[in-house]
């Protein structure tokens, strides 16, 4: 299974993971032998416990590679990120677009 959060940061517009919910959520899901990524235009690395993540680059690779996830969570609502267009880029998932936030 492979999950894909649309930030780590633990608050929108900035560039900040210090007590960020998302790496908790990330750390458990590596735990569980799930394949994580991330996309978030303020943050492009991020560390799991020992391994270093890279995000999806830009925002055209993200919707391109939408159809790759089983899960896609996210987790703070940046300005400047088309929702709805990642929503409608989710029509191979079998649950209904899912929007957590942690705030």
């Amino acid at each position: 299974m492979q999950s894909m959060s649309a930030s780590p940061i633990y608050h929108n517009n900035i560039k900040d993971i210090r007590n960020s919910s998302a790496i908790r959520v990330f750390t458990e899901l590596s735990k569980k032998g799930i394949a994580v990524e991330f996309y978030d235009p303020f943050i492009d690395k991020i560390k799991i416990g020992s391994e270093l993540i890279s995000g999806i680059p830009n925002k055209h690779q993200l919707t391109g590679r939408l159809s790759e996830f089983d899960i896609v969570v996210v987790m703070v609502d940046h300005d400047g990120v088309d929702y709805l267009q990642i929503k409608k880029n989710l029509s191979h998932l079998n649950r209904i677009f899912l929007k957590i936030l942690f705030r």
